[in-house]
């Protein structure tokens, strides 16, 4: 073909192949900066909600029911995640 007997047309192919892979990974890098904005965000917002959540109930006695439920959802977490240890064996 003429590509093979041509090293000059060989060697742009190959940079113009390269430039697009290049052009590719940097929409890549460029969507998953953007995506990572917006997840650091939302970690922010929900560490300052759990802050204030936390304040609300830090000088609770056992009778509140939040301190009272704690042990419920303690046990349900961890036997949800055997059930997931189970499954994925």
């Amino acid at each position: 073909t003429a590509v093979a007997g041509d090293p000059r047309l060989l060697r742009t192919l190959r940079v113009s192949a390269l430039s697009d892979r290049v052009t590719c990974l940097q929409w890549q890098r460029d969507s998953a900066a953007t995506e990572l904005r917006v997840k650091d965000a939302e970690l922010s917002e929900v560490q300052r909600r759990w802050k204030l959540e936390d304040q609300q109930h830090s000088r609770c006695t056992w009778n509140c029911s939040v301190k009272r439920a704690a042990p419920f959802y303690e046990k349900r977490r961890l036997h949800e995640s055997t059930v997931e240890a189970q499954l994925a064996a």
